[in-house]
């Protein structure tokens, strides 16, 4: 009993965890989640790939993210909402489930697992990021990481407190601290305000998707009223719609990485875990229904990553245009991907279900948070640890990626097994728990 905390470090058992094909959402297992997190994590990743690395390159540019098969990389901005509705779904489902089987929810415990479940590997990625990666980046090239280090020194203290989005407020996403850490605050914020739509779902539904509707039209009122404002237009890169382009950027910021610009994804998340927990499986969808559910889904994941291929070329977007896809399009892509959850979920995904489930996944999606943590670390390594700038093209982009790829999963492989499982289990040690599960 003394040997648990001990036992938490064990990298024997954590890597045997890791490696297990064994799922993690209790009896009603959710395996297509699995396969959701790791394919969306290499979206992300292709994406960033060409945001860093063309940014620092030596021949910075587009390469060919304006033609049509590039905008699933101008438009990689929506692999964030599958994350957030994945997390909202689980949230959920499992505050559902506990209410259920226990009677009640305990709160401390649901923000305890939270805090220990995102923080250790968090802080660890941060300060790597700051006092760590710049030893490893000496040469002509560190200048470029010393100017964003920067913004880490004076505003590291945000990251921290898990606000690193929201102060300053009126400042760019380039000139935060670890600006992809955004997206972890974000989700913590979610997760502080969660249980009060839970806790009103439990009492009475009807207040709780009171709540939802509420938060909901938050979302829309602050993205459309930001949008058209600023005069945002469409993409990055155009700005016809305001003289300024600074305040362009801004705008995109504000619509990009707050919370109540982005919570319409999660809600769809909560929504949709709500709903496979109370549906009856012994209950079949009829046939024309599936079809269509997911014709509609296919349409709205196609067309919100893709429309915006028509803007470089005349007629432009009018501002209204503008700010209904800003309004609107993280949303109808939630619901894309929540329609896939759902019937896989239910038993009726036929072969995106068995596809999804693959057990290949089960495995390598545990790694997923490590990865989006450490793999612009890892990029930006690469990047700046040089005598001479990096020459890249689409060839070059895509090698870069299957390497990081595998680096980053083997990186994240050692994290998991000697920062992130070992300071969950410790959590199940200190309120109670079982350690080996």
């Amino acid at each position: 009993q003394k040997l648990k905390p001990l036992l938490a470090f064990s990298i024997y058992i954590n890597g045997d965890e890791v490696f297990s094909k064994e799922c993690e959402h209790g009896a009603h297992s959710m395996t297509s989640v699995y396969g959701m997190k790791f394919l969306t994590l290499m979206w992300y990743m292709y994406a960033l790939n060409y945001e860093i690395s063309g940014t620092l390159s030596e021949n910075p540019g587009d390469y060919g993210t304006g033609s049509f098969s590039g905008q699933s990389i101008s438009n990689a901005s929506s692999s964030a909402d599958t994350f957030f509705v994945i997390s909202g779904l689980l949230i959920t489902y499992g505050a559902l489930l506990e209410h259920k089987t226990n009677g009640k929810v305990n709160w401390l415990r649901y923000y305890s697992r939270r805090f220990w479940r995102i923080t250790p590997l968090y802080y660890f990625a941060l300060f790597f990021y700051m006092y760590v990666l710049k030893v490893m980046c000496k040469g002509p090239m560190e200048w470029q990481l010393e100017r964003n280090l920067e913004y880490c020194y004076k505003y590291w203290w945000t990251n921290i407190l898990y606000i690193q989005n929201l102060h300053p407020y009126s400042e760019n996403l380039r000139f935060r601290c670890m600006p992809w850490s955004w997206f972890v605050c974000a989700l913590m914020q979610f997760y502080i305000i969660s249980p009060i739509v839970l806790a009103l779902l439990n009492w009475k539904k009807i207040w709780g998707f009171v709540a939802i509707g509420f938060l909901f039209c938050v979302d829309f009122l602050y993205t459309g009223i930001v949008s058209y404002y600023f005069g945002l237009p469409p993409r990055r890169g155009m700005d016809y719609l305001n003289d300024n382009p600074d305040d362009s950027l801004l705008g995109l910021d504000y619509i990009t990485t707050k919370p109540h610009s982005r919570i319409a994804s999660y809600l769809v998340g909560m929504c949709v875990g709500y709903l496979i927990f109370n549906y009856n499986k012994s209950k079949k969808i009829k046939t024309w229904i599936l079809v269509l559910g997911w014709l509609i889904s296919i349409f709205l994941g196609i067309a919100v990553v893709y429309c915006k291929y028509g803007t470089y070329y005349e007629p432009y977007w009018s501002l209204e245009l503008s700010t209904l896809y800003h309004t609107f399009s993280r949303f109808l892509f939630a619901v894309a991907v929540a329609w896939c959850l759902f019937v896989c979920c239910i038993g009726q995904g036929g072969v995106v279900n068995r596809f999804l489930s693959w057990a290949f996944f089960i495995p390598t999606s545990r790694l997923v948070y490590g990865a989006f943590l450490f793999v612009p670390i890892l990029m930006i390594f690469v990047l700046v640890a040089r005598e001479t700038q990096l020459y890249v093209s689409n060839l070059n982009f895509l090698y870069l990626f299957v390497a990081h790829l595998f680096v980053v999963l083997t990186v994240s492989l050692g994290l998991a097994v000697t920062v992130e499982r070992p300071f969950v289990k410790l959590e199940k040690v200190f309120f109670g728990g079982n350690v080996k599960n």
